[in-house]
């Protein structure tokens, strides 16, 4: 379990997956805003990697582009390669 950035409730994103068949639709820009519904703050935890991903390690998602295009934004980093990133949700 990560350790909290703060001592408020979040709702976490851990992981993807989209079947290759159906990539670069935007579905998980569309996940990421179906996600947290009835959530105050949905955090997230993806990769940044200069090298090509072996398999399954994006599962949790790749970069901040799709998060921050949702309208995520980084509030803590534990390592160089790994950013907390959340947005409040609106009821």
């Amino acid at each position: 379990m990560a350790k909290p950035v703060d001592d408020q409730h979040v709702w976490s994103i851990t992981c993807f997956y989209i079947a290759r068949s159906h990539r670069k639709r935007g579905l998980m820009t569309a996940l990421i805003d179906a996600a947290g519904h009835g959530a105050g703050i949905v955090e997230v935890y993806p990769l940044e990697f200069a090298r090509a991903l072996d398999w399954g390690e994006g599962l949790v998602g790749i970069g901040g582009t799709a998060f921050i295009e949702c309208g995520f934004s980084e509030v803590a980093r534990r390592t160089p390669t790994r950013p907390v990133m959340c947005r409040a949700v609106a009821s």
